[in-house]
């Protein structure tokens, strides 16, 4: 596909009633994947764009082999991935062994949704969905009763889940994350 079809082919659909969005993202997996449809998601193929940026990895790796993965992601605007899973002793050993600069787990403290207020005003407003009896049938349906649902939990519980928000980020700067949610979790309980 030239680049002046792109433009017409939209406009060619939207005189047919389709929608500009939906045909725009079907050319742009077109262009990306060489297919119209999505494959199935255990086979979904890799996006141009992925494999641009693993060959700029490569690139900058084969150039200076001695360069951090820190300083390569910054390069690259690669966010931080802050999974646990990475502090596994065998990914800290073969971090160590290659010589590779890498985040501690004292530097980059766990992701602690206990201390945002919004996690806990998604958990009850997600309760109040799944008692809801009336199931929708369209997407219309499903954001009006999410709206009431949201906007009750919002009335009944918000201030009292954003008021403990304060405390939990106090005791968390004060005690360290450790301490701070053995105490909360303690408090909690009882």
């Amino acid at each position: 596909m030239a680049k002046g079809d792109a433009k017409s082919t939209i406009q060619h659909f939207v005189k047919e009633g389709r929608r500009r969005t939906t045909v725009s993202r079907i050319i742009k997996r077109y262009k990306d994947t060489g297919k119209t449809e999505y494959a199935p998601i255990p086979v979904r193929p890799i996006s141009k764009q992925r494999l641009k940026t693993q060959k700029k990895i490569e690139t900058l790796f084969t150039k200076c082999p001695t360069a951090s993965v820190r300083i390569v992601a910054k390069k690259l605007n690669i966010p931080k991935n802050l999974a646990i899973c990475h502090y596994a002793k065998v990914c800290l050993e073969f971090l160590t062994q290659e010589k590779l600069e890498f985040i501690g787990k004292h530097e980059n403290p766990a992701d602690i949704p206990q201390a945002r207020g919004i996690e806990k005003f998604w958990a009850l407003c997600k309760q109040k969905y799944s008692e809801e009896k009336n199931t929708p049938k369209n997407i219309g349906g499903f954001k009006r009763i999410w709206d009431k649902i949201s906007k009750n939990v919002a009335e009944e519980l918000g201030k009292t889940v954003m008021d403990h928000a304060y405390k939990h980020l106090r005791e968390i700067g004060c005690k360290g994350i450790q301490n701070a949610m053995c105490s909360i979790y303690k408090k909690q309980k009882h």
